[in-house]
């Protein structure tokens, strides 16, 4: 089954600014310290992903969040939108996928 949640995502980079929330959906499976993460495309949402994370289900660990100003993400006023700052939302270079143990599994959406 597809678990929902909100995550407090906080900035990095941008002094006292408040943390931004974003809705992650994740299903459970064999190999939690590896999980699959899905990224969804321009300009859609985690929801994309929703027929594949039916399929991994019990099969692997996998999460899809909502990338920040997408989806049921907020739209923070003081986030850069550009492509750099995206990159360092999903990854920012002290802590995030970065730092995780993770696969990385590229898809692109068309």
């Amino acid at each position: 089954m597809i678990a929902e949640r909100r995550v407090e995502v906080k900035p990095t980079g941008h002094g006292d600014r408040p943390a931004s929330f974003t809705r992650v959906l994740e299903v459970d499976g064999p190999r939690r310290d590896h999980p699959v993460l899905l990224f969804h495309g321009n300009p859609n949402s985690a929801d994309d992903w929703v027929p594949f994370l039916e399929k991994l289900d019990g099969r692997r660990h996998a999460i899809a969040p909502d990338l920040s100003g997408w989806g049921e993400a907020n739209r923070p006023d003081w986030f850069h939108w550009t492509m750099d700052s995206m990159a360092g939302w999903i990854a920012p270079p002290d802590r995030g996928i970065n730092n995780l143990p993770v696969e990385y599994e590229y898809v692109r959406l068309s």
